[in-house]
């Protein structure tokens, strides 16, 4: 009965099959587990690196870890996102699409954990430490920083995938949020690093063990259970076969608007972010921009939870509104912030801390909208590839942003998120008309 059921519901109708046809599973929590899990180590891992500070990094790993290795292990993350997009958009679309990019995903994950940590290994079991500095060690490492950035675009653009195969409606947004902010709390668990895991650089391999055996979690529990769908669909959308609408078929400009907005702010944004220590460098120790660093991922990844769940509970289908008011708290948070640092407000370490941590709040409280809203523009075309687009474009800002970096300074990047948060208000209000093109089986 559960296989013709999903073939016979035409997705052309206008008239949704009747509610009591529709059936959730509590294994969905179980696939949203298992993948949230992935999603944050592939975070952590690219992170991994770039959380300790390289004194710790050259007296572990030897002189060859010098700053433009650091930052190349952490730049293969957007270079190979990008490079990544054919195969993300092949997998995605081909027959059982989620499934098939995640199971890829699972496989790089754990390639990427065990080829980083051998030399390590070997090290810890022999005692010598020149097999975690050798010339052969760094080309595990940058192979294996490969491999978890081709990881990237497999996860990140089927979070709403998920959501529409596993969750009712009512549920959707919510579990987009919590699949895609476990992304970020990847980065969280790094920035905890130097205060938990690798105290002192003899520590270091803790953080890479732990990445390796938060690999193994999802590999088992997809071997315990994961179809390509739940046995009956949570959903009209998840009823319907897939998009009928052809390669050549022009994106609707709403969408273009959307996403290309929505990567410029997240690529300004992390360059913000990334010049906190010298923003804050005189006023809060190293420390203390680290904690804050965790502390302000943490509350963002609350915050977009919350609102993915209050969007599907009361304000559903109101997208549109919702981000204009979060991006407005935000810009307030950010002129806030920017007043305290240049002493045009009395300033405390508790009032930077607080400035970031509220715009932190209301940025991340938009990301799972964007994606939501994005899948509904993009329809009748799968959900992984509005995600999938969305992902490429901030691979490719993060790229743009990472050139800049060394260009503009911590006090000229207030201004630039500034003007950034306002151009992207202005643009949404007036260049993005909101629809919503899923079937819907609720009024």
């Amino acid at each position: 009965m559960d296989a013709p059921l999903l073939d016979v519901l035409p997705r052309s109708s206008s008239i949704p099959p009747h509610p009591h046809q529709y059936q959730t599973t509590p294994k969905r929590f179980f696939i949203l587990f298992f993948f949230s899990i992935l999603n944050l180590n592939q975070c952590l891992s690219w992170f991994s690196f770039s959380s300790l500070s390289l004194d710790t990094l050259q007296t572990y790993f030897g002189p060859r870890f010098d700053q433009p290795t650091a930052d190349l292990l952490l730049n293969w993350g957007p270079i190979i996102g990008v490079l990544t997009y054919p195969l993300q958009a092949k997998l995605s679309t081909g027959p059982s699409g989620f499934r098939s990019c995640t199971r890829v995903a699972i496989a790089l994950s754990i390639s990427c954990s065990l080829l980083r940590l051998a030399p390590i290994a070997v090290s810890i079991f022999t005692g010598d430490a020149s097999y975690r500095q050798s010339a052969a060690a760094f080309v595990c490492y940058h192979c294996a920083q490969i491999l978890n950035a081709a990881v990237g675009p497999l996860v990140m653009s089927s979070v709403t995938q998920l959501s529409a195969i596993w969750f009712p409606e009512v549920e959707r947004t919510t579990a987009t949020a919590v699949a895609q902010t476990s992304n970020g709390l990847g980065t969280a668990v790094g920035f905890l690093a130097p205060i938990t895991l690798a105290r002192t650089p003899a520590e270091t391999p803790n953080v890479f063990i732990l990445t390796a055996i938060l690999s193994l979690i999802p590999f088992t529990c997809s071997l315990l259970y994961f179809p390509a769908a739940p046995p009956l669909p949570p959903s009209a959308s998840a009823s319907a076969p897939a998009s009928q609408s052809t390669p050549s078929s022009p994106l609707p400009r709403s969408f273009l608007t959307l996403a290309v907005l929505a990567a410029i702010l997240a690529g300004v944004s992390d360059g913000w972010q990334g010049c906190f220590q010298s923003i804050l460098g005189d006023e809060l120790s190293d420390k203390t921009i680290g904690a804050m660093g965790a502390v302000n991922c943490i509350a963002g990844n609350i915050s977009a939870v919350a609102t993915g769940y209050i969007m599907d509970k009361v304000f559903r289908r109101r997208f549109k509104r919702t981000i204009l008011f979060s991006l407005t708290m935000c810009l307030l948070a950010t002129v806030w912030f920017t007043l305290l640092v240049t002493d045009a407000l009395p300033k405390t370490s508790a009032l930077l801390i607080i400035c970031v941590t509220l715009q932190g709040v209301f940025k991340d409280a938009t990301a799972p909208l964007f994606y939501e809203l994005s899948a509904e523009l993009i329809y009748p075309r799968k959900e992984a590839a509005s995600a999938g687009l969305l992902v490429l474009m901030l691979n490719m800002s993060a790229g743009v942003t990472i050139g800049l970096d060394g260009v503009l300074s911590g006090e000229n990047m207030n201004y630039v998120m500034i003007a950034v948060l306002a151009a992207v208000i202005l643009l949404v209000w007036a260049g993005v008309k909101e629809e919503y093109k899923r079937p819907s089986s609720l009024t």
